[in-house]
C-alpha cells in the first residue's frame, strides 16, 4: 500500500512540476482512471441451521456494490417431502426448493443495508444448514 502512495505522489509531483515549467498560456495536466471490481456478500454472521419445527428471526448484512441486478439465493441440503421451510427476506417470501438451492430475493442497484430475516419451518427430520450468497445478473 505504501508504493501505491509512494507512486501516486510521485504522478501528482511531476504534473505540478510541469505545469509551474511552462511557459505563459500553457498548461499541463494529467488523467487518472480507476476500475473498482464488482463485490455482492451476505453475511449472515452465525450458522443459519434449522434443528426443529419452529421460527428462527436474524438480521443479515448486505453489501453490493453492482449497478446491476443480483439476486439473493439459499443453497441447502435437498429437503424431504414433508418438509417446509419459508424464508421472508426483507418482506420477499418464498419457499426453499426440493433440489437445495433457492431464490430467496432479487435486488436492482447498489445495496448497503440490513435485512430482517425470518425462517418458519415446519416437519424437519434432521437438521438443515441455509447459506445465503448473492448473484450479480
Amino acid at each position: 500500500m505504501r508504493r501505491f502512495y509512494k507512486f501516486t505522489a510521485a504522478i501528482l509531483a511531476g504534473s505540478i512540476a510541469t505545469a509551474a515549467n511552462a511557459g505563459d498560456g500553457a498548461s499541463a495536466g494529467f488523467q487518472l482512471s480507476l476500475t473498482v471490481p464488482e463485490v455482492c456478500d451476505v453475511d449472515v454472521g452465525t450458522p443459519l441451521v434449522v434443528e426443529e419445527p419452529g421460527v428462527a428471526i436474524l438480521q443479515v448484512s448486505e453489501l453490493c456494490n453492482s449497478r446491476r441486478s443480483f439476486q439473493v439465493v439459499a443453497s441447502h441440503r435437498a429437503l424431504e417431502p414433508q418438509e417446509q421451510i419459508s424464508i421472508n427476506y426483507g418482506g420477499q417470501v418464498n419457499w426453499l426448493g426440493m433440489s437445495g438451492v433457492s431464490s430467496v430475493a432479487f435486488r436492482q442497484g447498489p445495496s448497503l443495508r440490513t435485512v430482517p430475516v425470518t425462517v418458519q419451518s415446519v416437519g424437519v427430520t434432521s437438521p438443515l444448514v441455509i447459506s445465503l450468497g448473492m448473484m450479480a445478473l
